[in-house]
């Protein structure tokens, strides 16, 4: 008679325990439908079991709002995971950085040919100096020119004198037009 009502309160516990987890979800609804305040709902055991709060998610939207969904799941975050998956990227790009390197090496060729270029200019210096030098001459030879006219200049300075009389007594002419 024990075992009889043992078994029959092991049975009754199943339907109660499956009639309440069935009152907390629906089982043939989507993950991302079956939410109740924060968390997902789901029973073990393929719905006969106990009714646990699950943090199972699709994405950061079925999840709390300080949690991230995170390889199925509702978690905090942490940096070094995300770390973690940035260290692919990091790698692939080590590779981008030696093969700059060889494009580094390459133009150094570039550089070196340039040098020729250069040295070749120089020659082109020394030869304006040349010219420099001569021109130095014309300026010389000029400075007398200068010295010639400063000459004529003093002599021109007798011809102002003389106009100035002339200008006096236009100036009396022109005074006394006014006067008639």
């Amino acid at each position: 008679i024990i075992e009889i009502e043992s078994a029959i309160l092991d049975l009754f516990n199943d339907m109660l325990k499956e009639l309440t987890c069935r009152s907390l979800t629906i089982h043939a609804a989507p993950l991302h439908e079956v939410k109740s305040s924060h968390h997902m709902k789901r029973c073990l055991g393929g719905g006969y079991g106990d009714c646990i709060e699950d943090d199972r998610c699709e994405d950061d939207y079925d999840c709390e709002k300080h949690l991230v969904c995170y390889e199925g799941f509702c978690k905090k975050p942490k940096a070094s995971e995300f770390i973690d998956d940035n260290s692919e990227f990091i790698d692939d790009n080590s590779k981008f950085i030696d093969n700059n390197s060889e494009f580094i090496d390459d133009n150094s060729e570039f550089i070196d040919d340039n040098t020729e270029f250069v040295d070749n200019n120089s020659e082109f210096v020394d030869n304006n100096s040349e010219f420099v030098d001569n021109n130095s001459e014309f300026v010389d030879n000029n400075s007398e020119f200068v010295d010639n006219n400063s000459e004529f200049r003093s002599d021109n300075s007798v011809f102002i004198d003389d106009n100035s009389e002339v200008m006096y007594e236009n100036s009396e002419f022109i005074y006394d037009k006014r006067l008639q």
